[in-house]
């Protein structure tokens, strides 16, 4: 209970057995600012959600989820398929990942997103820096949830983001699901990514969201 709440840092690696990262039912992290996780071959997901609501409904809730974190680090997770799996009845609130401002992947080939941003979540407006390194399936890092705001072609406004790191990703084809629109994107670096499609907007005359 204290770790998932009182917790500034983590640093899990070298875990040979566990599939996620140990925590409550409904943790939701609001201390910690710097999370990095390497080297752990049996995990499927970082962290996890739960698939009801508190008092065992399935109605639909909305909770802030890491609203303090920072920085997120992950390294050589051979099985890992999402880094964050929400499910659809816990939904991440408005105030998830708002201080988020460095996130970095490398070996993570089995990764198939990494944050869904849900409708509640209309950016991640202290991101920074992007780095995503070598995870071969891979097709998306911020998908949309639900899907019709990608259907929509919904722009996403990341108003710090200044660069971004793309190397090896062959499946790629979005960086995020909607139109984005990067006014302050000093540096791209991308290599071995095919089927990106996309790459940000840094014209001022991009429509404001």
């Amino acid at each position: 209970f204290w770790l998932c709440y009182g917790a500034r840092t983590l640093h899990v690696h070298d875990s040979l057995y566990n599939t996620s990262i140990p925590s409550t039912r409904n943790s939701h992290w609001p201390q910690l600012e710097e999370c990095r996780v390497e080297r752990c071959p049996k995990l499927s997901f970082v962290f996890a959600t739960p698939i009801k609501s508190e008092d065992g409904s399935n109605k639909s809730d909305t909770v802030g989820r890491f609203p303090q974190l920072t920085t997120f680090w992950a390294s050589q997770l051979s099985m890992a398929r999402y880094i964050w799996n929400w499910s659809t009845i816990q939904l991440s609130g408005e105030d998830s990942f708002q201080h988020l401002e460095f996130l970095h992947l490398d070996y993570c080939p089995r990764l198939i997103h990494v944050l869904p941003l849900s409708v509640h979540m209309t950016t991640l407006r202290h991101l920074a820096t992007l780095e995503v390194v070598c995870c071969g399936d891979l097709m998306e890092i911020f998908p949309l949830d639900p899907t019709e705001r990608q259907e929509k072609q919904t722009i996403i406004n990341f108003p710090e983001l200044k660069r971004i790191h793309l190397h090896d990703l062959p499946r790629l084809q979005h960086i995020c699901g909607g139109k984005m629109f990067a006014p302050k994107l000093e540096t791209i670096k991308t290599r071995g990514c095919w089927n990106l499609g996309r790459l940000p907007a840094v014209a001022r005359s991009c429509p404001e969201v």
